[in-house]
């Protein structure tokens, strides 16, 4: 089960999930975006934001840049946190 929900605008992903050790990334916690890494595709993609969501408390955050030469299809995307990574589920741009 996929425990991320997904929106993109502009070439920028935003990928939200419920805030849960180890992988909690607010404000006490070790993990800043500093050690928070996305691939898409098996290629590392460029990190905006990695971070508690500011609207809704028990939430983290992770915005990402959608490479401009990601054509239309399905494509696997991992998040590393850290030495832990999550499960791997399938992107899907149009």
């Amino acid at each position: 089960m996929c425990t991320f929900r997904c929106s993109a605008q502009a070439g920028v992903l935003r990928i939200q999930r419920k805030a849960v050790k180890p992988w909690n990334l607010s404000a006490k916690s070790p993990h800043r975006a500093s050690t928070v890494t996305v691939e898409i595709n098996r290629q590392p993609v460029e990190m905006l934001y990695a971070g508690p969501q500011p609207e809704y408390l028990g939430l983290d955050q992770i915005n990402i840049r959608l490479p401009r030469d990601l054509k239309p299809g399905v494509y696997p995307m991992v998040i590393k946190i850290s030495d832990q990574m999550s499960n791997e589920v399938l992107l899907r741009v149009q």
